[in-house]
């Protein structure tokens, strides 16, 4: 461990806390019964963007009459560690919990299978990822961390303050845990208050049950029941019977369901100051490297889609899926505000999904106001090219699009309401007007055929000029999703994800507090051959992709014809010529897939000749066989680009 040792010495005058709040001083009126909030976000939480929680509920309780400062420790972090290491420990390791594991000793005390977790768990594939050795990996988690701790501990008098709290996504649970535990042992009188994602009304009466250092646990949405949680604690009083809040009473833990916000309009914009005190004391560079940060913005909760066909896979939201969108009037005002106030144009929205009302309105004001955003959205997969060209002239850069898999039967067993048509259609498009789609290819879905596999193996070669997929993964078994309220998966019982037992001790009933789950596969040994060979199509793609020179689908149109430069493989590249009519069809099936009925109908009023739709869909056929097209249940769609960019 001796680079990190190096490291952190070497920080160690430089590892000073963002102005102390303790020594702010703050005028009120006497009359309100002020409290003083530490709002917490730990390690593994992104260092590019401040948390939206912690901001949106600085706010809150600000104007409620309190004092809220927020402690941004994952800055720290990467500033002790480097930004590209901690880049790395934070980068989607929840699926072998390393990130909670290398917490796991300071919150729950040393173990003894700390080599047998790096050897058999997914951690194993994560350590030539990081980096680091078994060895360097141990001393991370038994020594640097904890000692890093003590240091934060220490900087503050937190008995100052009447609460902490913390709000926990993904691999921050036992950062948390574990600076709660030390901050109660240190600061008995200090109350402790959990929320965030990773705590439902299954997980947090178990923590609240077996972890004495935590207090109260919001579960659900904390707008309304942290800052009634607090005016309670302020006044001397129990939190318990608060709506929300999982609580201690009586030697019993008890929980009144929560209030979701109906009204997002009422929301302030989220405080993000102390993000950025905390940057700059440690020095942009030294977090963050060479990336500036993104501000979170939020349009929306829950899901609309979801509400009405929840994809079976999907255990976002869990009670909380009920859609709701704010005024578009006000976030496009929040996005002036805060770009102004924190001089940036970089945003990320934090909705699941875009309030498809937001084209028309929110990027259409942006469009015409001509401002440089920079946004980021998540997104269904059916957009069409108007409305992907309207994202991207209001501003988009990048979208998580629900692509998930090339196969309309796969989609339809994910209860995506898409298809392989619609997907290709908005890969095209982004390609097109140079908007970013990150999507993963998903497989192991319950009733999935060889015939699925080998279809998108055959397809892979005829779209490499299209954005490929960021992986090609098994579904994750998550709670709340269809598949885990079934009980079952494929016929094999759920049961907690293996990396659970080695970060949790044994006290820890698993089943509370898990969100993934390992289960039955649906692979057969024919189909797992199947995979491997989509896997390899896959890889290959996308490395045409990291060669620097992307691969090619483009066409040039004439009067009479239409010419394609093709380098979709880079070792092969041709040109080829068609003629009319062919080139009037292929053109009819650009904007969108066709069939050849309303191919021959649209090529009829254009060029005023008789066309049959026999012959349209003899045409159609021949280019889909030359690979200029994709066709599906008699639809097809063409592939090529125009090389115009205007057009």
């Amino acid at each position: 461990m001796t680079s990190i040792g190096h490291q952190l010495v070497g920080l160690e005058g430089r590892l000073t806390a963002p102005p102390d709040p303790c020594a702010v001083t703050a005028s009120f009126d006497a009359k309100v019964s002020q409290a003083r909030l530490a709002l917490i976000n730990m390690p593994f939480a992104a260092t590019t963007r401040p948390s939206i929680q912690c901001g949106l509920l600085k706010a809150i309780l600000n104007r409620a009459g309190h004092q809220t400062d927020v402690f941004y420790f994952n800055l720290r972090l990467a500033a002790a560690l480097g930004h590209e290491l901690y880049s790395k420990l934070a980068d989607n390791q929840w699926l072998s919990f390393l990130g909670d594991w290398l917490f796991g000793a300071a919150a729950f005390g040393p173990r003894q299978d700390e080599l047998l977790y790096l050897q058999t768990s997914g951690a194993a594939g994560h350590q030539a990822h990081v980096g680091l050795n078994e060895a360097e990996l141990i001393e991370l988690r038994n020594r640097t961390l904890p000692a890093l701790l003590d240091v934060w501990i220490g900087e503050t008098d937190w008995s100052v303050y009447t609460a902490a709290g913390f709000s926990c996504t993904f691999d921050q649970n036992a950062a948390s845990f574990a600076f709660a535990r030390l901050l109660k042992e240190r600061f008995p009188g200090l109350i402790t208050v959990f929320g965030g994602a990773n705590f439902d009304d299954d997980s947090a009466p178990e923590y609240l049950r077996k972890l004495d250092w935590i207090d109260y646990i919001v579960v659900g949405e904390g707008d309304q029941a942290l800052p009634t949680l607090v005016q309670r604690l302020q006044e001397g009083l129990s939190g318990a019977g608060v709506a929300g809040v999982v609580a201690r009473s009586n030697g019993h833990v008890c929980c009144t369901p929560a209030k979701i916000v109906p009204d997002l309009d009422s929301l302030p914009d989220p405080d993000y100051d102390d993000y950025f005190a905390a940057l700059n004391s440690l020095g942009q560079r030294s977090v963050l490297g060479a990336a500036s940060p993104q501000l979170p913005f939020q349009g929306a909760r829950g899901c609309w889609w979801g509400q009405k066909h929840h994809c079976t896979f999907c255990g976002l939201n869990g009670s909380d899926i009920a859609f709701r969108s704010r005024n578009p009037r006000l976030v496009y005002d929040e996005l002036r505000r805060q770009s102004a106030r924190y001089r940036t144009l970089k945003f990320i929205a934090t909705d699941n999904i875009l309030d498809m009302k937001y084209i028309d309105t929110l990027f259409t004001w942006m469009r015409d106001s001509r401002h440089d955003y920079n946004l980021f959205y998540e997104t269904k997969a059916n957009l069409t090219r108007a409305q992907i060209r309207t994202l991207v002239q209001g501003g988009a850069k990048a979208i998580q699009a629900g692509v998930e898999s090339l196969n309309t039967h796969v989609l339809r067993l994910m209860n995506k309401g898409t298809t392989m048509l619609l997907n290709l259609r908005l890969l095209k498009w982004a390609r097109y007007y140079g908007l970013h789609v990150a999507w993963n290819l998903l497989t192991g879905f319950p009733g999935e055929t060889l015939d699925d596999y080998q279809a998108q193996t055959a397809l892979v070669p005829a779209i490499t000029h299209l954005v490929p997929p960021n992986s090609v993964d098994g579904i994750l078994l998550q709670k709340h999703s269809p598949y885990a309220e079934a009980s079952s998966y494929c016929g094999g019982e759920l049961r907690p994800a293996a990396g659970y037992e080695f970060v949790y001790p044994p006290r820890l009933e698993l089943e509370e507090i898990a969100f993934y789950y390992d289960g039955g596969s649906p692979l057969t040994a024919e189909s797992d051959i199947a995979l491997y060979d989509l896997k390899q199509a896959v890889e290959k793609w996308r490395s045409l992709w990291k060669e620097g020179t992307r691969p090619v689908l483009v066409h040039q149109r004439a009067a009479d014809w239409i010419r394609f430069e093709d380098r979709r493989d880079p070792e092969r590249p041709k040109t080829t010529w068609l003629s009319a009519p062919y080139a009037l069809a292929y053109e009819c099936c650009s904007d969108t897939a066709q069939s050849p009925a309303a191919t021959a109908s649209r090529m009829r009023e254009t060029s005023g000749r008789p066309t049959g739709e026999d012959e349209v869909a003899r045409m159609l056929l021949e280019m889909k066989d030359s690979g200029l097209m994709a066709e599906e249940n008699g639809h097809f769609l063409s592939l090529a680009l125009p090389a115009n960019a205007g057009w």
